[in-house]
């Protein structure tokens, strides 16, 4: 499992990580999630060992990251976002490779590589270049590599970016497979896939969690109140929009000669408020639909209430 304490992190006079503490138990998969800036790559680092940290702790299944590094990162499979692959090697020797990083002896590296690649079906593409796969191939090599030693802890640094749909979903089935008796920390942008398999997350923001817990309860925490899709005929006016912000918070979603979708939080107020709106102003309402909660609209709701004390510092 992973255990992060107190986690800070300077450079220079920049404090890029702040007092973060997280535990990934067995069997979990948490999503760390943020803006851009937020801290999320420096916390991975500090959590691979890749980095140190200037106060604060990481264990990893009870070792100690910093007293007892071999043994703790020989438990942990990291993937960043990009694949750390060697473009002039065969998917089969880069995985050879690896395995030799790994320790295994000669006579266990055929076993072992040729187990990996029946797992992720990389039977048909064992002899290509490296060079010569598209992107959801490398991301594929690059996660058969990450748990070519059976880890106990997985690390994933954006792992779909850049996927079509049938990788994206063939991804999340090999993660959730392996997180049965795994501990998995996914740091991601994509809030619907982090909502459909993360059991827990940790949300940042200027190098400090804003909201952590159980999917279920940070969305049931933050994402109170009501929201709605409205469209109506026509465009919008901008008196119109002018009024919509004394609602609640909105956006366009669709704008178009013969229609408008727009969708908002209304807060504590119902559908009826919109009805009234679209009268006021002369709007025919298609349709009004109220939209379930979602983990993107928690993380919108944290975004408004940490936007006061942002400031202009840039994190990686």
């Amino acid at each position: 499992m992973i255990e992060a304490v107190s986690l800070t992190k300077w450079y220079a006079r920049l404090c890029a990580v702040d007092g973060v503490s997280l535990s990934v138990g067995v069997g979990q998969i948490m999503g760390l999630l943020g803006p851009n800036g937020a801290g999320k790559t420096t916390v991975l680092r500090l959590l691979t060992g890749f980095s140190a940290p200037d106060a604060g702790s990481v264990r990893i299944c009870g070792f100690n990251l910093v007293d007892d590094r071999t043994r703790a990162q020989r438990l942990i499979g990291y993937l960043p976002e990009q694949s750390p692959l060697y473009a002039s090697l065969t998917v089969a020797e880069q995985l050879r490779f690896v395995a030799r990083a790994r320790g295994y002896r000669r006579t266990e590296i055929a076993g072992v590589v040729n187990a990996a690649i029946d797992r992720f079906g990389l039977g048909n593409d064992a002899r290509r270049l490296v060079s010569h796969l598209s992107k959801g191939m490398r991301q594929r090599v690059g996660l058969a590599q990450a748990l070519l030693h059976d880890p106990q802890v997985l690390i994933l640094d954006e792992p779909t970016s850049g996927l079509d749909p049938g990788e994206t979903q063939r991804y999340r089935s090999t993660i959730l497979q392996f997180a049965q008796d795994k501990a998995v920390l996914v740091s991601t942008h994509v809030l619907a896939e982090a909502e459909s398999m993360c059991t827990a997350v940790t949300i940042l923001r200027d190098g400090k969690v804003v909201a952590a817990g159980r999917t279920a309860d940070v969305v049931a925490r933050f994402a109170g109140g009501s929201q709605y899709r409205v469209r109506v005929t026509g465009t919008v006016p901008a008196a119109a929009c002018n009024a919509l912000s004394r609602i609640g918070t909105f956006r366009i979603v669709e704008q178009a000669f013969d229609g408008t979708v727009v969708e908002i939080d209304t807060g504590t107020s119902g559908g009826e408020v919109l009805h009234e709106w679209a009268v006021r102003f002369g709007l025919r309402l298609n349709s009004l639909e109220r939209i379930a909660r979602s983990l993107e609209s928690a993380f919108a709701a944290i975004e408004r209430d940490s936007a006061g004390g942002d400031d202009a510092r840039a994190r990686t």
